[in-house]
């Protein structure tokens, strides 16, 4: 059961919120062992109901420090999400049908996938998986390159592998294009144009069997 914000807020406490940011703090005070009455504080972002942090303080000054610079850190990441949002929105892709785009993914493993794409709505992309030529090190490492138009087929009913999906392009890593292919795997671009094809390095796998 998830219990309420009011659960956690200490009985007595005075509110301090943060002007520039969704933060808040709870301040009240605690007798240690030793009888010593000692400033505490309770402080919550948004809305969550558990808070970021509840600390008993030496002093305070203390208590006035940790409290300033919980909210100076809250106030820094609104700052930054807000700035991400704008990025994301400003974005402008440059995706174009017959570009490749590759996956690489795995635990203890390194996992390879490489996506042609075949059509270009707006910010949409409509991929195909290809076949890929692979070329093994004898040490469980593969190195393998996309088969432009050579898009895989399902190997049973209901299998998905090789069927057109309809992913949105986004901003990836150093302002490239990246496109979320599942909840596990991520694309970005492999390759280059060189007189109208797309040619790249090969890229690194783990071999068959060599996998956990």
């Amino acid at each position: 059961m998830k219990l309420p914000r009011e659960f956690y807020i200490p009985k007595g406490s005075v509110k301090v919120a943060d002007k520039q940011s969704d933060a808040v703090a709870y301040l009240t005070s605690h007798t240690n062992r030793a009888g010593k009455v000692v400033p505490c504080a309770a402080i919550f972002y948004g809305k969550q109901a558990k808070p970021v942090a509840h600390y008993i303080y030496r002093s305070d000054g203390e208590r006035e420090r940790s409290v300033r610079e919980y909210f100076e850190a809250r106030r820094s990441h609104t700052n930054y999400i807000a700035q991400r949002r704008c990025e994301v929105k400003a974005f402008v892709h440059n995706v174009k049908p017959g570009d490749m785009f590759k996956t690489c993914w795995g635990y203890d493993q390194t996992n390879v996938e490489f996506f042609e794409v075949i059509e270009v709505k707006g910010k949409y992309a409509v991929l195909r998986e290809v076949a890929q030529v692979s070329e093994s090190n004898g040490s469980g490492q593969d190195r393998c390159v996309p088969q432009s138009g050579a898009y895989l087929a399902p190997r049973f009913d209901g299998d998905k592998q090789g069927l057109p999906i309809r992913r949105l392009i986004q901003q990836g890593y150093k302002n490239e294009a990246h496109i979320k292919i599942d909840d596990v795997r991520g694309a970005s671009p492999w390759g280059e144009r060189i007189a109208g094809a797309v040619v790249g390095a090969p890229a690194s796998k783990t071999s068959t069997g060599w996998g956990h």
